[in-house]
């Protein structure tokens, strides 16, 4: 969390494009709910039977990890949707 605020603080002030900056604020808030859903949703990837050593590990762990990422900032971003849980879990 704190890298995304310090990135978002970075961008502020730097020459980066505008489509850059809006992604990285979306993302910094919610790297929180993010940090939170990653290792349930981890886990039950294990439970399905997909994990690191499932084939190849130099193409299962990039793949497992911007998947994990991507699916988390999905959840975390419809959780923040929600009154309650948006505003004081995620």
């Amino acid at each position: 969390a704190g890298f995304m605020v310090g990135a978002k603080v970075f961008l502020e002030k730097t020459w980066f494009s505008t489509p850059v900056y809006n992604s990285v604020r979306v993302f910094s808030g919610v790297t929180f709910g993010i940090f939170l859903v990653h290792d349930v949703l981890r886990v039950q990837i294990a439970r399905l039977g997909f994990d690191a050593l499932s084939f190849t590990p130099i193409l299962s762990i990039p793949v497992l990890a911007i998947g994990v990422f991507v699916v988390s900032a999905l959840i975390a971003f419809v959780l923040k949707k929600i009154p309650y849980v948006g505003k004081y879990i995620v």
